[in-house]
């Protein structure tokens, strides 16, 4: 992984042939909010970029935090979770003429 990054860096043209299996997960966990209609296909949009958080997010935790694999994981889907409810949040509010807010009550659903 790490030499597909650093080849990327070198010849970002290159980078288009990389599989992007990520993408396909992302969707897969977006689905019901994406076949419900129930979120704004802009804030879905934004979202699915949001969470496209590479390998390099994890390299920069285990590299540079010094955490072990298990931690930086952890970290990780902490903040990919925190990412989908504020957007969600954020469209739900949105829409209901509400005052939109940054971070979802405790408990709140996604």
């Amino acid at each position: 992984m790490r030499a597909v990054i650093a080849a990327t860096a070198v010849r970002p043209a290159d980078a288009s042939s990389q599989p992007g299996l990520r993408f396909g997960l992302i969707d897969h966990a977006l689905a019901q909010a994406t076949e419900s209609g129930a979120v704004e296909p802009a804030v879905l949009d934004r979202l699915k970029r949001d969470l496209a958080v590479s390998a390099e997010a994890l390299f920069s935790l285990t590299d540079l935090q010094r955490l072990d694999s298990e931690h930086a994981i952890v970290g990780l889907m902490h903040t990919a979770t925190s990412l989908t409810r504020a957007a969600l949040w954020d469209d739900e509010h949105a829409v209901s003429g509400a005052k939109a807010d940054a971070t979802a009550p405790p408990g709140k659903a996604i």
